[in-house]
């Protein structure tokens, strides 16, 4: 092998042009294969389209069947709810749309503001665990110091 200029390659770079080459040639190999499933399946959905002949046979038939069928299911058909039924039901719906258009409306400040109002009265505070810690002394635990020196000149007192 020999470079542009004419000087023999190296072991290395006789390596490197040879993996080169056959990265090459198996990406050549792949886009041929490419090409060409991609040409069978341009192929076969041409074939497919020309064949609407038997398509339509199949629409035609599903067509009568689905008439035979809706003939079928409207002689066995009958309405199961009888118009008393039905009124009783439309009253009923009504009535219960007007309850809901009736209601007031809710209102955040004022249900809010009732419920703190409701708990200053009865003297009902809930769990209020920062007026819990604000009234506790820190004066009740005294530092044990622990060291063995301190202990022993405490015995000794």
């Amino acid at each position: 092998m020999v470079d542009n200029l004419g000087k023999p390659l190296t072991r290395g770079q006789r390596k490197r042009r040879l993996v080169l080459e056959r990265v090459k040639r198996k990406q050549d190999l792949t886009s041929y294969l490419l090409r060409e499933k991609q040409l069978e399946n341009a192929k076969n959905i041409k074939k497919k389209c020309y064949n609407l002949n038997n398509l339509k046979h199949e629409i035609i038939n599903a067509s009568e069947v689905h008439k035979e069928e809706a003939s079928s299911q409207e002689k066995g058909k009958k309405n199961k709810l009888s118009r008393k039924k039905i009124q009783n039901i439309k009253k009923s719906s009504i009535e219960f749309y007007k309850d809901v258009l009736q209601h007031p409306d809710f209102n955040e400040i004022g249900s809010i503001k009732s419920m703190l109002m409701e708990k200053f009265e009865n003297n009902d505070h809930g769990n209020d665990q920062i007026m819990d810690i604000v009234k506790k002394s820190n004066k009740g635990k005294q530092k044990v110091n622990k060291s063995v020196k301190v202990a022993k000149s405490i015995k000794k007192r």
